[in-house]
């Protein structure tokens, strides 16, 4: 049994590794775009329940440098039980390019915020869509930097996305650990986007043109999946053929808050994890990396319990290349090396977690929003 769990551990480390160096080389081949062009912009943002965040993301997206009359802000308001649309309405008085758009059909929906989305941009009327998530904050420079991104074949572009800390040296464990693994996969992501494998995006910084959503067919094809509005969507563009570029202007950065604890931290992964099952469809080689990711760690930890030493070396390895990737996206992104004093339980701790919630989200065992 034993050296079948070598072989796998052996089989998904060489796999891993090879992934790693395509996310690190496509790192470090990153370049920078200026297209002057000004096209039409529409700014949408998906808003349920959110009366504590959706003033200070309002705030920040429509205090743009980018031209007033360039650009519009559509809140799908998701038919809030508290005074999420009160405080919407509030902004519409003072901004003429603000719109709250009420969302129909909520409870029919399989998925609610695609169900939002899609109504949205369907009153929408920009060249090019951005969307950003109603707890999240932008950069006064955002629709400035991210259409200048854009070249003349660009059909989409993700953008970078961070946790923010008040006060690092503060900040509990759990919110040391949640940003430490949203920023390896938001390296990660990037690295391999660039590098020619495009295997997830965050819907908190995303962007496509209109022709590149109506040539998908929206979110017709997937629908019927909870969440992925960004993930899945991103699957179509590739299967589509739609040229992908990502974004590493510092002023295209987006921060959003952190969880509230360990529960909300492993179920939000959960539900994100729940999106595996579909890339068996949608990108089968998605999958083989995420159960790459899997075998590799499972193989770790039940290495300890015979052969301790070659575990440990396999760990060794494994975070070098974590670290190798996560060290140079800091030069990029302009993280806090010191903030990587906790990458090894990071790294501990991830490979624990991981077990976790890969198979809780194959059976979809999360809440999302009050729905189970």
């Amino acid at each position: 049994m034993y050296w079948t769990i070598l072989a796998i551990s052996a089989i998904s480390g060489i796999l891993y590794h090879f992934y790693c160096s395509i996310f690190l080389r496509g790192l470090k081949t990153h370049k920078q775009k200026f297209n002057p062009h000004k096209p039409f912009v529409s700014v949408i943002i998906a808003a349920r329940n959110e009366e504590m965040n959706i003033a200070r993301c309002l705030t920040s997206v429509l205090n743009q440098s980018y031209p007033t009359e360039l650009f519009e802000v559509i809140v799908a308001e998701d038919s809030s039980t508290d005074s999420t649309a009160t405080i919407i309405d509030t902004f519409t008085e003072k901004f003429h390019n603000l719109q709250r758009m009420a969302v129909k059909d909520r409870d029919k929906a399989k998925s609610p915020k695609k169900n939002a989305l899609s109504q949205a941009i369907a009153v929408s009327k920009g060249e090019i869509l951005m969307f950003t998530d109603a707890d999240c904050v932008v950069g006064q420079h955002w629709i400035k930097a991210m259409i200048a991104q854009y070249e003349d074949d660009t059909a989409v572009l993700a953008g970078y996305s961070s946790i923010h800390l008040q006060d690092w040296s503060k900040a509990k464990l759990v919110h040391k650990f949640e940003f430490l693994d949203f920023y390896s996969l938001v390296a990660a992501n990037a690295g391999a986007i660039c590098g020619g494998k495009y295997f997830a995006c965050c819907g908190q910084n995303f962007s496509y043109r209109r022709s590149a959503y109506d040539h998908v067919g929206g979110f017709s094809r997937i629908a019927h999946i909870i969440s992925g509005d960004d993930i899945n969507m991103l699957q179509l563009f590739r299967q589509a053929k739609l040229k992908i570029d990502y974004s590493f202007s510092r002023h295209t950065s987006v921060s959003t808050k952190p969880i509230t604890g360990w529960w909300q931290l492993i179920n939000q992964r959960i539900r994100w994890s729940s999106n595996i099952k579909y890339q068996l469809q949608l990108n089968p080689e998605l999958f083989l990396y995420f159960f790459t990711i899997f075998g590799y760690n499972i193989g770790i930890i039940l290495l300890f319990f015979r052969y301790w030493s070659i575990a440990l070396a396999v760990l060794v390895f494994k975070g070098f290349m974590d670290y190798r990737i996560l060290g140079y996206a800091t030069e990029i992104f302009l993280v806090d090396k010191k903030r990587f004093r906790y990458f090894i339980p990071w790294l501990l701790l991830q490979n624990i977690y991981t077990l976790i919630v890969g198979p809780a989200g194959l059976f979809n065992l999360f809440r999302w929003r009050g729905r189970h």
